[in-house]
């Protein structure tokens, strides 16, 4: 990994040109870092977005802790897990590429609002189904591995959307922008996501009602958002 990040960095150095015009570009300053930080935490769009990108990061990475324990314990699973994550690492690929002929048809807001709208629906029908009786002790395989592949499915409709509207208003600060908001939906979706991971007890039912329970949160701060803005010049 330490071999590749050199070799991609070198490349991009020698290779990809600065792209932002001399006139908009800023001295690497305390002050004007500071600056920046303050300018994209005080938009409004900004603020919403990343709540939800942090909600819909927690979804992953909760189910990411959770997955393995999950396919071993409840399942007996564990010897074929590789095989099974990879399959489920193909159907969630197949998201970006719905995403991209989606989105210019629908719009950022409405494909994330649907996505959210649909894991909400689908992890609440999970939740009645795992905490019912109707199921036998280390039953439901096949819906479990359902469920799973539709939060990364779905999770390919939301995260990419809500960071692209984050960054609407902040073209001419992107760089800082981006890392702002990487590191704030990050630090929101550990927070959340931990304790779900921890309250594992041998079944899936934990980590699909705290999904249903996120996809709410994050279905309704999407709609929170409102019009697309006009993107700041660069």
């Amino acid at each position: 990994f330490l071999l590749f990040a050199l070799i991609s960095s070198g490349w991009m150095m020698l290779r990809q040109e600065e792209t932002l015009a001399p006139a908009h570009r800023r001295p690497f300053r305390a002050r004007l870092l500071i600056g920046g930080i303050t300018e994209v935490l005080s938009n409004r769009v900004v603020v919403i977005a990343v709540a939800a990108q942090g909600l819909c990061f927690a979804i992953l990475f909760a189910n990411i802790s959770s997955i393995q324990p999950i396919f071993d314990v409840t399942f007996g699973e564990g010897a074929h897990f590789p095989l099974w994550f990879g399959m489920i690492g193909l159907v969630a690929a197949g998201s970006s590429l719905l995403n991209a002929t989606l989105v210019g048809r629908y719009g950022m807001r409405r494909l994330a609002t649907i996505a959210l709208s649909l894991q909400l629906a689908f992890s609440a029908l999970m939740t009645l189904a795992f905490a019912g009786p109707w199921l036998p002790a280390h039953g439901g395989f096949a819906l479990y591995l359902l469920w799973t592949c539709s939060v990364f499915f779905l999770n390919g409709l939301t995260l990419g959307n809500l960071n692209s509207i984050a960054m609407e208003p902040m073209g001419h600060l992107a760089g800082m922008a981006a890392s702002v908001l990487g590191s704030v939906g990050t630090v929101i979706a550990v927070l959340l996501a931990v304790p779900i991971g921890l309250a594992f007890d041998g079944t899936p039912l934990p980590l699909i009602a705290s999904t249903a329970v996120l996809a709410a949160l994050a279905l309704y701060v999407t709609t929170r958002i409102g019009p697309a803005q006009a993107a700041v010049p660069v």
